[in-house]
């Protein structure tokens, strides 16, 4: 039925018809031999950069229960929205498609961290986030829980999202 479908979109673009046949099928047993056997990774480059940004996790997850006073996931909506807004007070930030949920989305913490001390943005876009550079923002007199998420949220996607595949992904 897959085919089918394909047949007969393909035989209304002919251009299409013909990239398909020449170009990307020629291509397929060469994608199917990669997939199977992976791709090569430099375990001795990718493991340290791991253990950094777990580090960064770690250090947010600290900074994070020091200044609340218990072991608050930064992850969780819930417990984030339960402290930011209920007992911080803070002003209450909407998430833009469910206008009535409070949010504690990347641009609510953004709108949050830029009315209690102001950021560079551009700075930040272009920069991993150091613990250093967390420092100096509370030394300028930044809020603690919201710089802690900041530090949490990059290092935990690029943790997730691009150096523990590599490994967990079964890297040679």
């Amino acid at each position: 039925h897959v085919w089918d479908m394909l047949k007969r979109e393909l035989e209304r673009d002919p251009e299409s018809m013909k990239v398909y046949r020449e170009q990307s099928l020629a291509l397929t047993p060469h994608i199917y031999k990669r997939e199977s056997m992976g791709l090569r990774v430099n375990t001795q480059r990718v493991e340290p950069a791991i253990r950094m940004y777990q580090g960064k996790v770690d250090e947010a997850q600290r900074l994070a229960e020091a200044y609340c006073g218990f072991e608050i996931n930064l992850n969780s909506s819930t417990q984030m929205g339960y402290w930011l807004y209920d007992v911080e007070g803070l002003k209450v930030q909407r998430n833009k498609k469910a206008k009535a949920a409070r949010s504690t989305d990347k641009d609510a913490i953004a709108a949050l961290r830029a009315s209690v001390c102001a950021f560079d943005g551009d700075y930040e876009a272009n920069n991993s986030i150091t613990q250093e550079y967390v420092e100096q923002r509370l030394r300028d007199g930044a809020h603690p829980l919201l710089e802690a998420k900041v530090l949490f949220g990059e290092a935990e996607q690029t943790l997730s999202h691009y150096l523990n595949p590599l490994i967990i992904g079964g890297g040679e």
